[in-house]
């Protein structure tokens, strides 16, 4: 089940008796808006885009580095949330671009704020890697993984597309 019908899925009999259920990877172990407000069950954000405010286009609104190429448009607007700064709003998102409305104290050009996608695992097949970051904030460790489970091959005989390994021409 996918993080919408996980509470009623989970408390069917038939499942609760038998203490196994099938859980989808993606909103149930990123988190995402979406499942925050449809299944509040304390999730937290474990996925999110690092954008970059590149701009201030005029007042009250900021532009950030990311749009729709690096957060899925699927789930609606607004397409994410900023994480730690209510006070920000997402707007209609263009390929590459966000606008962010700001009532006061606007982000300046070059800082980098976390984007909490609205729907996550569209949002993850969108990169074709990631950034993992573990550990407390005086001890970090980072490593880059591959994202596998996207660029599926088009035809079933067919070996998986690598970002690693381009295609001979």
């Amino acid at each position: 089940a996918g993080t919408p019908a996980l509470l009623s899925s989970t408390a069917h009999d038939g499942l609760r008796k038998t203490g196994r259920h099938r859980v989808s990877a993606g909103t149930v172990v990123f988190g995402d808006i979406r499942a925050s407000e449809e299944c509040p069950v304390g999730l937290e954000h474990a996925a999110v885009v690092a954008a970059r405010c590149v701009s201030e286009p005029c007042d009250g609104v900021v532009t950030f580095d990311a749009g729709v190429k690096a957060l899925a448009a699927d789930a609606g607007d607004p397409i994410c949330a900023v994480i730690g700064r209510p006070d920000l709003r997402p707007l209609k998102g263009s390929e590459e671009h966000l606008p962010v409305a700001v009532d006061a104290d606007p982000p300046t050009k070059g800082d980098v704020l976390y984007l909490a996608p609205r729907h996550v695992c569209p949002t993850v097949n969108l990169a074709e890697a990631a950034l993992l970051v573990d550990g407390p904030p005086n001890n970090r460790s980072f490593a880059r993984l591959e994202i596998e489970a996207r660029a599926h091959p088009l035809f079933a005989d067919e070996e998986p597309v690598s970002a690693r390994d381009p295609v001979a021409a």
